[in-house]
């Protein structure tokens, strides 16, 4: 039950961060200067090449040892995600959920201009790939990385501490590592 518990709530929040059209209001009147505000900067670094995600299977994106050092039981769950018309795959740990979602029908640049219910911002490239870091700022234990594999698609890789989690105040940094596993293998 607490796996499907964990399913429904990372589709929800993905859902919610793409679906809600309204502009985010700040929760700081102090501008940030470590990422810019919007994720139309990308286009700044382009891709080394493209990886088309049409075929590719989310649940065979992390290997049996990724699987272990994230210390998730299993090989995935494949979880549909009515928003991107696709299926994501997650697998969760004692404390962590962790979920890969290829998007085919749109591209990164659809976060540009913030007037989805999350927060997108560019950050440091994967593996080469351009990216933005997705947040949502009433949950804190959640944070989306996207990676720009080609036009017009996108990978998401999702990260969702539990309330007893280490991992609880940083949850960016397990989205990011769950972004360079799954790109190290797309990548090659």
């Amino acid at each position: 039950m607490r796996r499907s518990l964990t399913g429904v709530l990372v589709a929800l929040a993905l859902t919610t961060a793409c679906s809600t059209r309204t502009p985010v209001e700040p929760t700081s009147s102090e501008p940030t200067t470590t990422a810019q505000s919007s994720p139309s900067a990308t286009s700044q670094a382009p891709r080394p090449r493209e990886i088309r995600l049409e075929t590719e299977q989310p649940c065979l994106l992390l290997t049996a040892a990724q699987r272990t050092e994230f210390l998730v039981e299993g090989e995935g769950k494949p979880l549909p995600i009515k928003t991107y018309e696709t299926t994501g795959c997650n697998w969760t740990s004692a404390h962590t959920s962790y979920t890969l979602v290829p998007v085919t029908t749109e591209g990164i640049e659809a976060w540009a201009g913030n007037e989805r219910a999350a927060r997108a911002s560019v950050t440091d490239p994967v593996r080469d790939f351009p990216a933005i870091t997705v947040t949502i700022p009433s949950d804190t234990a959640s944070c989306d990385v996207m990676v720009d594999t080609a036009a017009g698609q996108y990978l998401v890789a999702s990260f969702t501490a539990k309330r007893d989690s280490p991992d609880l105040a940083t949850p960016c940094d397990g989205a990011r590592r769950l972004a360079e596993a799954a790109m190290r293998n797309l990548a090659g």
